[in-house]
């Protein structure tokens, strides 16, 4: 079995800060087991990995409110112009979290509606991301894992709230 955490391994040190050793090996586990189920459901995505070091009370609240069968969905979706709709305020895509790896599409779905207010149909699974999270302050903090995806949608529809807007996709970009 692929396992990209394993093929990207940190170091762990004994000294414990935030996240304990069984957090730290459970949260490694359940993305190993996330990414195994999602390469069974979709033929080819990509799979990244990166560490984001947080502030101290950051990391310390995402210790205390991490789950580790949480799934951050991301939906990227592209209207019949090409260009891709996103949160206006913070130029994000719709994103939810879920714990259910067999809704993860409903979940992706649901965000864009509750946002956009527009409808959309998934076409693939574009990538998955292991995230490390980590005490920028603390080099000896050990990090806790957790996986975000990114799904590909499409929609008919042009208008949505007044909440989101529709940005030229980088594809559109590179071909100007």
């Amino acid at each position: 079995m692929f396992s990209p955490v394993d093929n990207h391994p940190e170091v762990y040190p004994s000294t414990n800060h935030g996240a304990s050793m069984g957090e730290v090996e459970q949260s490694r586990a359940a993305v190993e087991a996330q990414l195994s189920a999602l390469e069974e459901q979709y033929q080819s995505f990509s799979i990244n990995q990166t560490t984001v070091s947080v502030s101290p009370d950051r990391y310390e609240r995402e210790c205390r409110t991490w789950d580790e069968s949480e799934i951050t969905v991301y939906t990227r979706v592209i209207n019949d112009q090409g260009d891709v709709l996103q949160i206006e305020e913070t130029a994000e895509l719709p994103s939810a979290q879920t714990t259910a790896i067999d809704t993860l599409e409903r979940t992706a779905m649901n965000a864009v509606t509750a946002v956009a207010d527009i409808d959309c149909t998934i076409e693939t699974l574009d990538e998955a991301t292991i995230l490390g999270i980590h005490n920028v302050d603390e080099p000896t903090s050990n990090t806790l894992y957790s996986l975000a995806v990114v799904f590909e949608a499409v929609t008919a529809r042009e208008e949505s709230s007044e909440e989101t807007t529709w940005v030229e996709s980088p594809d559109s970009w590179l071909s100007a």
